[in-house]
This record gives structure tokens, C-alpha cells and sequence, in this order.
């Protein structure tokens, strides 16, 4: 009879013991009340990254994500003429009550700087990203340009001739220029 009360007791205190850890586990599980906020602000900002990279800019018959490429060639800081109606564009599609800011990677400074211009924008509460209050999520851009065009009109898989100085068995001469393709990184971040 010993033996079975020992082993009923161990039995209960296992089973308490069970009880106390999932309960435990469902405290702890139990998410931000900002959580959904945050979900919204992310999808917003992807949203609107992708905005960026399919919509086109003032009947150019490019997008707003191929303008800003091209305000970076060359330079290592955009064109602010640029920024600033691409800003201006951007809160059109963002609702007032978030604050957005539009970041690219300097790549000689190595850090993140403002895209400059309107792209600081504040929320009808006045406030700004640097100043968010419940959430703030970000949605990255990668984006390539060519600083030097490649040509075209050379085939670099042909041969020039099959006589003379090239052997026609030989690797061929490449006259092909294909180009220099410089990287770019935004990062488009919206606050409540």
C-alpha cells in the first residue's frame, strides 16, 4: 500500500508539474498588443516598396524605382529634385496618420542616410520616424544600375573572322564592353 501512495503522489505532483509549464507557456504566448500594428505597417511599407518598383513615373515610360536608379549614377547621394516628388508621390499612397522616411546605403560613409528633399515625412500628428511611437517596420530595395552601358552591337560569342591572325579553334577575341553595374540599397520605413 506504501508503494502506491508514493507512486500516486509522484504522479499528481508530475501531472501539477505539467500544468504549471503550459500555463506558463500560454502567459508568455500571449502577443503584443502592438502586433498587429506592426503587421500592418510592415505590409504597408512592402506594399509600397513594390509600388515603387512597378508603377510607372509621370508617363516615362519608367518606374518611380528606375527614376530614383538613375538619379544615383555616378553620384554616391541622389538627385533632390528627384527625391522630392517621388516623396510627395510616395504620401499619396501612404496614410497620413504614418510617418515615412526613405533611407539608401552610403557606401563611403557605411551607414544608412536620409534620401533628402520631402522624404522625411511626418505624420498629421507631427511626428517622425525618429520619434515613432508604437511601431515601426521597414521593407528593403535592392536596385542596379549601369553607370556604362554595355554594347550591344558587338557579339561577344562570335568570331570576327575566320582567317588571319585567329585561330578557329581558339578561344574567340571579346570586343564586347558588357557594362558597369553599380548596386544600390533603400530601405523604405514607415512608423505610427
Amino acid at each position: 500500500m506504501k508503494g502506491f501512495a508514493f507512486t500516486f503522489d509522484s504522479f499528481v505532483a508530475f501531472i501539477l508539474a505539467i500544468a504549471l509549464i503550459y500555463g506558463l507557456f500560454i502567459f508568455i504566448s500571449v502577443p503584443s498588443g502592438y502586433y498587429a500594428e506592426f503587421e500592418q505597417t510592415y505590409l504597408l511599407a512592402k506594399d509600397t516598396a513594390t509600388m515603387l518598383r512597378y508603377a510607372e513615373f509621370n508617363d516615362e515610360n519608367i518606374t518611380y524605382l528606375d527614376k530614383i536608379a538613375s538619379s544615383f549614377v555616378d553620384r554616391a547621394t541622389p538627385d533632390t529634385d528627384i527625391s522630392d516628388e517621388i516623396c510627395n508621390n510616395i504620401r499619396k499612397n501612404i496614410p497620413k496618420q504614418y510617418a515615412f522616411k526613405i533611407e539608401y546605403f552610403n557606401s563611403t560613409a557605411n551607414n544608412w542616410t536620409e534620401f533628402g528633399g520631402d522624404c522625411n515625412q511626418q505624420s498629421f500628428a507631427g511626428y517622425y520616424c525618429s520619434e515613432y511611437r508604437k511601431a515601426r517596420a521597414s521593407a528593403p530595395i535592392i536596385m542596379t544600375a549601369y553607370s556604362v552601358f554595355p554594347d550591344m552591337e558587338t557579339n561577344q560569342f562570335g568570331y570576327e573572322s575566320c582567317s588571319g591572325n585567329f585561330t578557329p579553334c581558339g578561344e574567340p577575341p571579346s570586343m564586347a564592353n558588357i557594362g558597369d553595374i553599380q548596386l544600390r540599397l533603400l530601405r523604405l520605413t514607415v512608423c505610427t
